[in-house]
């Protein structure tokens, strides 16, 4: 029986990640190879995730590169904000600024948001931002 999950790659801003992989009788043996044998490795059973240190995640990217077709690599970032008065001040409803949109019209962060320099306003409250990446998608012959 074949299971054609397509493998998933989770790196939060803080903790362990997580990677969901298609069935396979030798996934714990295959992961000690690329992070390690003495390397923690668990697997959540709830979550049917293999949990590993964050400090594996790029040999682990890179096993999925080559070993599957296609994958999914998610990756939290933490942001601190910074924005400016033009976007403040700002008509209309296009938005390139790092505060993404969450300032443009008006000032919307309150006591938070900190005018530096002539034009930059910074906040210490740090944001969270979600990017997904495929890989693989090698061609099938």
């Amino acid at each position: 029986m074949q299971n054609n999950t397509e493998p998933l790659l989770y790196r939060p801003t803080k903790g362990d990640c997580e990677l969901r992989l298609p069935y396979n009788p030798n996934n714990r043996r295959n992961l000690k190879l690329v992070i390690g044998e003495r390397s923690d490795l668990t697997f959540d059973k709830v979550r049917k995730t293999w949990v590993f240190k964050r400090t594996h995640f790029q040999k682990v990217r890179s096993m999925l590169n080559i070993e599957y077709p296609a994958a999914t690599i998610i990756v939290d970032v933490a942001l601190r904000g910074k924005c400016d008065v033009r976007c403040v001040q700002a008509r209309g409803d296009e938005c390139s600024c790092e505060c993404g949109g969450d300032n443009h019209g008006g000032l919307k962060g309150g006591d938070t948001w900190k005018l530096v320099g002539e034009t930059t306003l910074v906040t210490n409250e740090v944001k969270v931002r979600r990017r997904t990446y495929k890989v693989g998608y090698r061609i099938q012959s």
